[in-house]
């Protein structure tokens, strides 16, 4: 029988899918390569990473038990209803062992 995933497990899952894009790897080998340099960012492609943030944020610090766990079960659905689409279209198939 599989294991169930626990909510942090599962932040890091959708988290991991956020940033795995092409339109993010681009901008982060653009740092990696130029650290001197701010990359020039569309402002369609700002949009983009603004909610890529934002989601991120409220990934990450509604799962933190340290954080304001108790006031935040609403981004924990969205979190569990983020998982449960990504994981409909196979985003957590590859995996390392």
């Amino acid at each position: 029988m599989a294991k169930h995933k626990t909510l942090l497990e599962k932040a890091l899952l959708v988290i991991e899918a956020l940033v795995s894009d092409d339109l993010t790897q681009d901008l982060e080998f653009a740092v990696a390569m130029h650290p001197d340099k701010t990359p020039l960012i569309k402002d369609e492609d700002a949009k983009i990473f603004n909610n890529k943030l934002t989601a991120i944020y409220c990934i990450s610090h509604g799962v933190n038990p340290g954080s304001c766990y108790s006031v935040h079960a609403d981004w924990r659905a969205d979190l569990e209803k983020r998982y449960r689409k990504l994981k409909r279209v196979g985003a957590f198939r590859v995996t390392v062992k």
